[in-house]
């Protein structure tokens, strides 16, 4: 099914990256952004969501919007 609104998956990318916690587990983290807005000055606004459960998301997909 076509996403609407004149979305193109082309003008998106994905990437993980891994945090540290301070008891050294390695935390990842999943970002999705347009290629065109993003600055990696520290400006650009950021919508942060968390869960605050070990494993419950080893992998980019569905698990990343659910609730913990």
């Amino acid at each position: 099914m076509p996403v609407l609104g004149g979305f193109h998956a082309s003008n998106y990318r994905t990437e993980r990256l891994w945090a540290t916690a301070p008891d050294g587990v390695k935390v990842p983290i999943s970002l999705v952004y347009r290629k065109d807005l993003l600055k990696r000055d520290g400006s650009n606004p950021l919508l942060l969501d968390g869960c605050a459960r070990r494993m419950a998301c080893d992998r980019v997909g569905p698990c990343a919007w659910q609730v913990c």
